[in-house]
């Protein structure tokens, strides 16, 4: 393309028909992971008839970087596009593009990550939660302090599949990079919901803490792979961790659910022990349907 027909920098405001080369990509203006062609066609939709593309006067994508990546790798690029050219500065800039793409789309953790991350060389949490209320993570000393590790390697991948809970993630943050890659991909294997993997995170530190061993070593001790994964359910990983963790108290728990067993109990009837049996009880649960009938269960066992 003749060096004539390339835009100059600091352009003029409004939409205009530019070059796509022309179109520059400032990384530090970007959110957008995964930069996918199905989020492309939904901007193309619910935008249509207006530009997919918001630059800068400097013509850096502010927002769409989604729409030029479609274009540019597409069977035919187009010889021009329309661009909605705004003189904006960078803070306004990531706030803009936090803001459109959380209405239009959604952003997944890994997003909201990124954009405080490159915000908060601008704003302070107050001006932050006021300029993107969409933002509805914590902003804490822990957090921040971590967003580096978060915003990279594994955690990107995990945390924009939504495959970990923010939570979750910030917990294996602080562990060395081989026990975090380990249980990244343990809870990519395993369908643990979030109780579950607040969960297994605790007793790993536990079992760590005791065994001085690292994840891949504990996870072997308690006979647990990838290999297992369709005969094992989030449930029984965890009561394995368990009994690697309290190996007393789980001998003692199958004892009592062998014992409870020769009493043929009823499905409305439940006993249960104090936790770890500390105390010296046990409790009885029954279930009844109504009122009358906890009336005639309480009479037969008054007589």
């Amino acid at each position: 393309m003749p060096a004539k027909d390339i835009p100059r920098r600091r352009g003029r405001e409004g939409i205009q028909r530019l070059p796509l080369n022309c179109l520059r990509v400032k990384r530090d203006l970007q959110l957008a992971f995964p930069v996918t062609r199905e989020r492309f066609e939904h901007f193309r939709k619910v935008l249509a008839p207006l530009p997919l593309i918001i630059t800068n006067l400097d013509y850096e994508i502010v927002f769409g970087m989604e729409s030029y990546e479609a274009l540019r790798k597409g069977p035919e690029i187009p010889s021009r596009i329309r661009v909605l050219c705004l003189d904006i500065a960078d803070p306004e800039a990531l706030l803009l593009n936090f803001n459109l793409t959380h209405r239009l789309a959604g952003v997944n953790l890994h997003e909201k990550l990124v954009f405080l991350q490159k915000i908060r060389k601008y704003l302070n949490p107050e001006e932050i939660r006021e300029g993107a209320p969409g933002l509805d993570i914590p902003i804490n000393a822990r957090l921040v302090s971590q967003l580096d590790r978060l915003t990279s390697g594994p955690f990107k991948v995990a945390l924009a599949g939504g495959r970990v809970t923010l939570k979750t993630a910030v917990s294996l943050s602080v562990l060395p990079v081989a026990d975090a890659r380990i249980l990244l991909a343990f809870f990519t294997d395993f369908p643990f919901s979030h109780s579950y993997q607040r969960k297994i995170v605790e007793i790993m530190e536990e079992l760590k803490f005791t065994y001085k061993s690292p994840v891949r070593r504990i996870l072997k001790k308690a006979g647990i792979s990838t290999r297992n994964r369709d005969s094992l359910s989030p449930e029984k990983v965890f009561q394995r961790l368990y009994a690697l963790r309290y190996p007393r108290v789980t001998r003692r728990e199958q004892a009592f659910q062998k014992e409870i067993k020769k009493f043929s109990l009823p499905e409305n009837i439940r006993v249960s022990h104090p936790d770890f049996f500390e105390k010296n009880h046990l409790d009885v649960h029954i279930r009844v349907s109504d009122g009358k009938a906890l009336a005639e269960l309480l009479r037969k066992l008054r007589f």
